[in-house]
């Protein structure tokens, strides 16, 4: 919810005439998430330029895993130290079943020639958040994301400061 609130800010009210499309895809990868519960989230975008949708079944979160990035669960292993805290949920992570491997709390950004077949195609920039600090404060980082390179360890920022950032990659 937090990510979908900063492409809120960040793209679609920052940036109401800009030439750009948004597509939410919502998830249900907690209990609370529901048809029902994505409905109501739902409601936030009230823009054209957006277009939502429920994936039940999580079809699109086990697609980008398994078909644009199906080395990038054991690359960010291999790049995020031991010492890291985030190390031992990455690893559990890397060995769980390939149907439990769903990106999910992810911004992906394309150019506007990209074209979708059968397979999603390959971002040209995206983050994923893979933690959340509850009790940032002010000015702090609020999460922990891979973002652009499966290769380099993640990073504490922000949903706002990696959804402006992908926006200006592609508006270039």
């Amino acid at each position: 919810m937090y990510g979908a609130r900063a492409v809120l800010k960040e793209v679609v009210e920052a940036a109401p005439r800009a030439d750009v499309r948004v597509i939410v895809v919502w998830l249900p990868m907690v209990e609370t998430d529901n048809a029902k519960a994505a409905r109501e989230a739902a409601r936030m975008f009230r823009d054209e330029r957006v277009t939502q949708f429920y994936d039940p079944q999580r079809l699109l979160g086990l697609a980008f895993p398994r078909d644009v990035f199906p080395n990038c669960i054991h690359d960010a292993l291999r790049a995020t130290p031991p010492e890291h805290p985030f190390h031992a949920d990455l690893q559990a992570w890397a060995e769980s079943p390939p149907d439990q491997q769903v990106m999910w709390d992810a911004v992906l950004f394309y150019d506007r020639n990209g074209e979708w077949g059968e397979r999603p195609p390959k971002p040209r920039r995206w983050s994923k958040q893979v933690a959340f600090f509850e009790n940032a404060g002010p000015g702090e980082p609020t999460a922990t994301f891979f973002h652009n390179d499966c290769k380099a360890p993640p990073v504490d920022s922000d949903w706002h400061i990696e959804v402006r950032n992908g926006l200006q990659a592609i508006a270039r």
